[in-house]
């Protein structure tokens, strides 16, 4: 992030400062929280040589190696679409500092577009290919039919729908670019907030909508004074389209994890916005714009890095260390030998404090993930000797639980523990 926008002549600090927002954003801290998802940056990183590759290939004269380098950014696009598809969709997060950072888009511009598209086109049907390829020869995949959304296009009645949730999400990633709070869903809802009559629903449903506004706003400042204006805002209205992972097929994605190249684009838009107001304060103040652009950035970085690591240890890292640290004292409390097997009852998080966003809620949410703790801290203890059979199923309450030559481990016990803490 940094290097491309120092390549499109952006300055140094300013250019920092918005690559340090970027690696504290949710879906990147997301990223960076989960080993199983820890892949994610390298496709966000591949997109980007995809994007400059494809770029020095228009730059060729011979036709040989403008060909050989489209092949390789198609490669490119395409080992970022099997890391993680939404997150290879970066490439148009990447070209947008250039394009809108230019002068004058000229036809040149448009044609590069054209063949942009034509890339991203080859890469999704390769892609697709090797999808259907892997399912027709292979054995099924357990969670195929969880996926198989990704591969289906959504129903031309259904793109209102897609639209208004795109703007929704473009909204949040304004409101919470660092760290989310309690209520950064999936879904707009105003369920979280208690609201009573239509004066305070517009209210809260302003407060939400207006930083998207202020940050448009600013663009439009940006875009005032160079030539191209209205090319410049369809390009603009355009590229959060071709960034949003699930904007044209069925799957529903996750909403934080699928939003890293949206988010990306979204500060890329919040900082060219500060760039406008700042042009424009310069004309009545005797201040230069970068002064401004850089008090404000700094101020953004300052704040998202302190509320990031608070977030974490507050809501991640607190959350997850305590189930372990249940867990442990319920197997060291306990003879193993007496018992045949373990019982892991899951605690109950469909809702309230611990919600299932990849933040705020604990491992032992998963169908197997307190019995892979389990597991792991028999090891530990070094009573893994002793063959137990470790179940995991049902919630707190759900239904009976085995007790005969059974040690039962009550979740629920350890979540209450951590709100208690909390409260």
């Amino acid at each position: 992030v940094f290097r491309e926008f120092v390549r499109q002549e952006f300055d140094r600090l300013p250019s920092f400062l918005v690559a340090v927002i970027v690696g504290m954003s949710v879906p990147f801290q997301l990223s960076a929280s989960w080993a199983t998802i820890s892949a994610f940056p390298y496709a966000f990183a591949i997109s980007y040589a995809a994007f400059l590759i494809a770029e020095h290939s228009l730059k060729q004269r011979t036709t040989a190696i403008k060909y050989a380098l489209i092949v390789a950014s198609i490669i490119c696009l395409l080992m970022a679409f099997y890391i993680y598809q939404p997150v290879a969709l970066a490439f148009w997060a990447f070209f947008a500092i250039g394009i809108l950072r230019k002068q004058t888009i000229t036809g040149s511009d448009i044609r590069r577009v054209f063949v942009y598209l034509c890339i991203m086109a080859a890469a999704i049907g390769l892609s697709y290919l090797t999808y259907e390829t892997a399912r027709s020869i292979l054995p099924p995949f357990p969670y195929d039919g969880d996926y198989r959304g990704r591969a289906v296009l959504v129903a031309i009645s259904d793109i209102p729908e897609r639209i208004a949730r795109l703007v929704y999400r473009m909204t949040t990633a304004v409101v919470f670019p660092i760290t989310p709070n309690e209520y950064y869903g999936d879904e707009f809802s105003l369920g979280s907030v208690r609201v009573s009559g239509l004066l305070p629903f517009v209210v809260v449903s302003a407060g939400l909508v207006l930083p998207l506004v202020v940050v448009l706003a600013g663009l439009v400042l940006y875009f005032r004074d160079r030539p191209s204006f209205m090319k410049r805002c369809v390009i603009a209205c355009t590229l959060p389209i071709l960034c949003h992972g699930i904007m044209f097929v069925s799957a529903e994605g996750d909403g934080q994890r699928s939003r890293m190249a949206l988010s990306f684009l979204v500060i890329v838009y919040l900082f060219l916005a500060v760039h406008g107001y700042a042009r424009y304060i310069a004309r009545y103040i005797n201040r230069t714009p970068s002064a401004f652009v850089n008090c404000v950035m700094g101020f953004v970085v300052f704040g998202g890095v302190a509320l990031s690591y608070w977030h974490h240890e507050r809501q991640f890292v607190r959350a997850n260390v305590r189930e372990i640290e249940y867990i442990r004292s319920e197997l060291q409390q306990h003879d193993l030998k007496r018992y045949g097997a373990i019982h892991v009852v899951r605690p109950k998080c469909r809702g309230g404090t611990f919600v299932s966003r990849g933040y705020l809620k604990p491992s032992g949410c998963g169908k197997s993930s307190a019995s892979d703790m389990v597991k792991f801290l028999l090891i530990d203890l070094h009573a893994d000797t002793h063959p137990l059979g470790v179940s995991n199923f049902g919630y707190y309450g759900d239904g009976p639980v085995p007790h005969t030559n059974t040690l039962v481990i009550d979740m629920e016990k350890g979540v209450r523990a951590y709100r208690a803490t909390r409260e």
